[in-house]
């Protein structure tokens, strides 16, 4: 009777040991190094960048949904920088963030089914806007994954003038895709053609302490930061949006179609139009909770609720 607890409290200390023991660590000091060690499905890794610039050489791929459709089942082409998938994957940089990966594609970096994965104290510019306007470019993409993005800075991810002003749609901070799980915390996201970041069909989201500026406030005719939706959460995803400061994009927060968001304590500021949008696109029933925010120097209203359904119950 005294030796089966004991056993049982000693496989609960060792079995995490051994669990902690699999992961393998890696210092990268180069892009080749980067991108050999995440060529393929990674079981257990940590990556520690040191300082420098990273240069990412993209390669094709091709989408198998699209994010922001109508109808969701077709291929997209698109580029990614980094593709991650696999079981666990935290790649770390210096806590000044001075690890920049210029990613020079529309996914910059892409966790598609990472069943975990940490993203942190990094720099991320250089994004590219891919031709297929239906491409969901990004800094970072996230599909099929759950991820933490936390102390970064995202910055500069705009894209090639022509392609963006033909297609409108840049290129984004962060995006969630199906079956995501985001938790985005204490990240600068400055400067970038399109949405700050932006959830589309079953993402899920908690977005807590960030910076998000798109700086321009740049027209849809011109490629520079600002353009669209500081965040987005449409379809039907959900989030939580607390504590950040929202400015200088055409929309400060979104809520669209079926989206059911939470947001509290937020100060949105300087939005050519809308601080907070509630939109059904007379389709859908969204639930917004919107509380405790600060909203000042918008271009229409502070916050805009357009709903067409009828009903007690409308969203």
């Amino acid at each position: 009777m005294i030796l089966r607890p004991n056993i049982f409290r000693i496989l609960f200390v060792i079995t995490p040991l051994l669990l902690l023991a699999e992961v393998q660590k890696k210092q990268v000091t180069s892009v080749i190094g980067l991108q050999a060690v995440l060529s393929g499905k990674v079981d257990s890794l940590e990556i520690y960048l040191q300082p420098g610039d990273y240069y990412l050489s993209p390669t094709s791929i091709t989408d198998s949904t699209c994010g922001n459709c109508e109808e969701p089942n077709q291929f997209v082409p698109a580029t990614a920088g980094l593709e991650i998938s696999g079981s666990y994957v935290k790649i770390t940089g210096p806590e000044d963030r001075s690890a920049v990966i210029h990613t020079n594609a529309g996914y910059g970096i892409y966790f598609n089914h990472c069943k975990r994965g940490i993203i942190e104290n990094l720099s991320v510019t250089g994004g590219i806007r891919d031709p297929d306007g239906n491409a969901t470019d990004a800094a970072i993409v996230v599909k099929n994954s759950a991820v933490t993005i936390r102390n970064n800075h995202i910055y500069s991810n705009i894209g090639d003038s022509a392609i963006v002003v033909k297609n409108i749609v840049g290129v984004m901070g962060i995006c969630g895709r199906e079956n995501s799980d985001l938790t985005i915390t204490d990240n600068e996201i400055i400067g970038n053609s399109w949405d700050g970041i932006a959830l589309y069909r079953d993402a899920t989201a908690t977005i807590i302490g960030n910076l998000i500026d798109g700086v321009d406030k740049a027209s849809s005719k011109v490629a520079g930061g600002g353009r669209g939706v500081a965040v987005g959460i449409t379809w039907n995803a959900r989030a939580t949006i607390d504590g950040n400061l929202v400015k200088r994009y055409w929309k400060g927060i979104g809520i669209f179609v079926d989206a059911n968001v939470t947001a509290r304590n937020n100060i949105i500021e300087d939005i050519l139009t809308w601080g907070i949008a509630y939109w059904d696109a007379e389709r859908g029933k969204p639930v917004g909770i919107i509380e405790n925010n600060i909203i000042y120097s918008t271009g229409a209203c502070g916050v805009s609720i357009t709903r067409s359904q009828p009903g007690p119950n409308p969203g």
